[in-house]
């Protein structure tokens, strides 16, 4: 019996040398095989541009035997016992139980086979300063500050969800996106209800310079869970209720160039950051987090439109906006646009 075994592993391998024991007579092929797999039969790369089914009828093959997911999801079974041969290996369809982990999912909700729901952990809310200038005065800019978090009728978290979370849960779910990081909704608050203006597919910025320092919760598990699809193994309220227990608020004050959001002056020296050039900590409850900046010998000078990020944080907006406020003052550099109302 000649068999074609697919794949390069030492999975296949194992099969052909089970297959070996099983029947020392029979001839196997491997595509495209390995050292090892060499010491049983034939390795038989496929040439370019040819099928599966071209291969299988080169090598006179009588059984089709599939290591790898990759080759299923691409129809190649499919493509096979459409010539007659005969295949060990779902087609495109049934694989998608592994390529797929939304249809998989689908498929366990629907035959009541115990699975991890779908999954999300909201972050805590913040608000953006865009305008340039005091009282949203001014052009608008990539964000000149934003606080964290901001306070949220108890009554509007439900319509948050309800409206929000779960119907976007839901559509990525019927529309087979499986998605794997963080979504922002910016969001309008009206008189009516709640109004989705846009969305961000990754971190804000300014938003995420305030978000990240209000918690010591573990941000690279997290991000790996979702990745792996654990990310249920979380609460949805997992932040939400840190901060109720660990109350705690940051205002995060944007350092902008001479010309920003236009052309901006850049070459121009930063002084008053103390030992945190390379850092991040200016105090025990500030952060310096750097944008436009670059260093020239033993200077720091600005290099772009957006400079420096100042975050304060403390045990309410008051506090945190005090020591970003304390900071900013300390930093020089000539030309520096921020603004002063952040957070009040």
């Amino acid at each position: 019996m000649k068999i074609l075994i697919v794949g390069s592993g030492a999975r296949e391998h194992a099969l052909g040398w089970k297959f070996k024991q099983e029947n020392p007579a029979s001839e196997l092929f491997f595509a495209p095989g390995n050292g090892g797999t060499g010491l049983l039969g034939k390795n038989a790369a496929k040439e370019e541009g040819e099928s599966w089914a071209s291969l299988a009828g080169r090598l006179q093959a009588d059984m089709v035997v599939f290591g790898p997911e990759a080759p299923l999801a691409d129809g190649a079974a499919d493509d096979l016992v459409m010539f007659g041969y005969r295949v060990f290996g779902p087609g495109r369809a049934a694989a998608q139980l592994e390529a797929s982990k939304i249809y998989a999912r689908t498929f366990c909700r629907k035959w009541k086979i115990p699975s991890p729901q779908a999954q999300f952990v909201i972050l805590p809310p913040c608000r953006d300063y865009k305008r340039l200038k005091d009282r949203h005065e001014g052009p608008n800019t990539g964000g000149m500050g934003a606080i964290a978090p901001i306070a949220i009728e108890k009554s509007l978290w439900p319509v948050l969800t309800d409206n929000f979370l779960e119907p976007f849960r839901r559509g990525l779910e019927k529309e087979g996106i499986l998605y794997k990081g963080v979504i922002y909704f910016g969001l309008m608050l009206t008189k009516e209800t709640p109004k989705c203006l846009e969305f961000n597919v990754r971190f804000g910025d300014p938003e995420a310079q305030a978000v990240i320092p209000l918690t010591d919760l573990p941000y690279l598990e997290i991000m790996q869970a979702t990745q792996e699809g654990m990310l249920s193994k979380f609460p949805h309220d997992f932040f939400l209720n840190y901060l109720v227990n660990h109350p705690k608020a940051s205002a995060c004050v944007v350092m902008a160039s001479e010309g920003y959001p236009n052309e901006s002056a850049t070459g121009r020296v930063i002084e008053g950051l103390g030992g945190v050039q390379s850092g991040a900590v200016f105090s025990d409850n500030v952060l310096v987090l750097h944008a436009g900046t670059v260093k020239e010998a033993d200077r720091l000078i600005t290099s772009g439109g957006r400079v420096l990020s100042v975050v304060g944080t403390g045990k309410n907006a008051d506090e945190a906006r005090q020591a970003a406020y304390e900071a900013v003052r300390k930093i020089r550099f000539e030309g520096a646009q921020f603004r002063m109302d952040i957070g009040s």
